[in-house]
């Protein structure tokens, strides 16, 4: 016989399947007319986007700062391009995300980045419109949309597949979870083809409304061609979500030829773009002593990162994720008050920055130094709620802390993330923390 804890996980799942396929009902898509009953509706697609769009920026760098022109600039392009969009009426912001990768994201409802390292890298206003172009595609055609459901129902199954073995004690569950890990990236960190090839004509259709010259395309991908012969493996890291391909330049190609183009003079260039991207390209060669410190720092050369860290503080003081990096590098080599230092330097310089908060608030609560351990891990926990790792670390701080009031918050945070996270590892480890601290009501007589 099935037991209840069995029966308890089927209607979650259920339920979650259930929730998807209402908000899916009748979802016209704006770019085909047709109906898709595996995407969320628009409101649901909106609140996806605004809910991961802090997260996926501060896993990248955080937003970069400090250049407002820049800044603007690309807002603006990437606006007039929306404009022309099958989907105008949404609330489309662009931003520049603090990485050296030369890419580009969107998020479902309109939330799009390109990385500091990509407008270092481009040659010409037309460049930056295909790029913003391709993203506002995927946005119109809701490509992030379905790959979301797509991924919600393969975790949820997995998920499901993986705590019947455990109920039913078999061996080689461990396989199954961590089939539930690597199958979830092997679908969901690539578009298709299709989806690819999708926005590749959506958005060069998007610059031609706007009169930008749709070679751009074309020149961007000859631009990732030539970098990728500079440094193996670029295309790898470029194409996490944007698969390359010889294919898609030619179709690029194709596009643009069986276009109807007018004779007016299409925008390539303009002194705009010169200006706007001047402090980024000036400054390439500090931030490419940045990124030798951060592969020595993965390679456990510490010591030379710190040095490589402090030539970039040098020449640009005012970046914090030189300190924030120099601050955790400095920790590593066991050196807390320099690490203590540099971290608060990056807080200041970008109060909103999720990772100096989130290694203080790791740091201190190893020190025992229970306070500032609470202070900067609830910081984190309003940055990018519900985090159930953070919240983890946070109730051992509450309860660590003593007092009534504190341990009970503690203990409320354990068995959330018991609860809502019972089949991964922390949830597993918080379960267990639960059963251990809370003392057990005695069974009626």
């Amino acid at each position: 016989m099935l037991n209840t804890q069995y029966l308890k996980l089927v209607r979650r799942i259920l339920g979650v399947a259930l929730v998807l396929l209402i908000s899916a009902c009748a979802t016209v898509n704006p770019v085909t007319g047709e109906k898709e009953y595996f995407t969320l509706n628009e409101k649901a697609e909106i609140k996806l986007g605004e809910q991961h769009y802090y997260p996926t920026m501060q896993s990248m760098g955080g937003e970069y700062l400090n250049n407002n022109e820049a800044k603007n600039y690309v807002n603006s392009i990437g606006q007039k391009l929306a404009q022309v969009s099958h989907r105008p009426n949404l609330n489309y912001e662009f931003k520049i995300v603090n990485s050296s990768m030369v890419n580009a994201f969107a998020l479902p409802g309109g939330k799009i980045c390109v990385t500091r390292g990509l407008l270092e890298q481009i040659d010409n206003e037309a460049q930056l419109a295909a790029v913003l172009g391709h993203e506002i595609g995927h946005v119109t055609a809701r490509h992030g949309a379905k790959r979301f459901v797509r991924g919600t129902i393969l975790s949820s199954l997995l998920q499901f597949g993986g705590a019947v073995l455990d109920l039913k004690n078999v061996k080689g569950k461990d396989w199954i979870k961590l089939g539930a890990v690597l199958g979830t990236e092997a679908f969901l960190s690539k578009y298709s083809r299709d989806q690819e090839t999708q926005s590749d004509t959506l958005g060069i259709d998007y610059m031609q409304k706007v009169n930008y010259d749709p070679h751009g395309a074309v020149q961007l991908f000859e631009l990732f061609s030539r970098l990728s012969k500079k440094e193996p493996g670029f295309i790898e890291k470029l194409f996490a979500s944007h698969p390359q391909s010889n294919e898609r330049m030619q179709n690029a190609n194709n596009i643009i030829k069986n276009k109807n183009t007018a004779k007016t003079k299409k925008i390539v260039n303009t002194l705009e773009f010169s200006q706007a991207t001047a402090t980024i390209k000036r400054e390439a060669s500090i931030y490419r002593n940045y990124d030798r410190a951060e592969k020595l720092s993965r390679d456990g050369r510490v010591e030379e990162a710190i040095e490589f860290y402090n030539k970039a503080i040098q020449e640009k003081s005012s970046e914090s994720l030189f300190h924030a990096s120099l601050g955790l590098a400095y920790l590593e080599r066991e050196q807390s008050y320099q690490g203590e230092k540099y971290l608060k330097e990056a807080i200041r310089l970008y109060p909103d920055y999720y990772m100096p908060h989130y290694i203080l608030g790791i740091h201190y609560l190893g020190e025992r130094q229970y306070d500032g351990a609470i202070e900067y891990l609830e910081k984190t926990d309003k940055f990018i709620p519900e985090q159930p790792t953070t919240q983890f670390l946070l109730a051992q701080a509450y309860i660590a802390s003593g007092g009534w009031f504190n341990q009970a918050k503690g203990m409320g945070l354990l068995r959330t993330v018991c609860l809502q996270h019972k089949y991964t590892k922390i949830g597993n480890m918080a379960c267990k923390q639960v059963e251990i601290l809370e003392p057990k009501k005695e069974a009626k007589k």
